[in-house]
């Protein structure tokens, strides 16, 4: 990306929305993020939206139904070998 601009809440520094743009500075993408919950003394959007411009009526919705933090992973789980990996 170009860059990527993020709308934050200064309460809680949870994300609203984050605007994508190509290199030449063309906004592309929406992203929004809504249904806050608490989790861990966090507040965490449980849902995301994307929504590409050049095709309004179409996005891609991502929720969650739980989230944990600072669990165990291994250490390799996010090298370039294993994100290179077709599952």
């Amino acid at each position: 990306w170009g860059k990527v601009i993020t709308l934050i809440k200064q309460d809680n520094l949870s994300p609203l929305r984050a605007d994508y743009f190509d290199d030449e500075g063309n906004k592309i993408r929406e992203m929004w993020f809504d249904q806050e919950k608490i989790i861990n003394q966090n507040v965490v959007p449980m849902r995301m939206r994307l929504i590409p411009l050049d095709k309004p009526n179409e996005s891609t919705i991502v929720t969650y139904s739980t989230l944990e933090f600072d669990i165990s992973i291994k250490k390799n789980l996010f090298s370039l070998q294993n994100l290179q990996k077709r599952r």
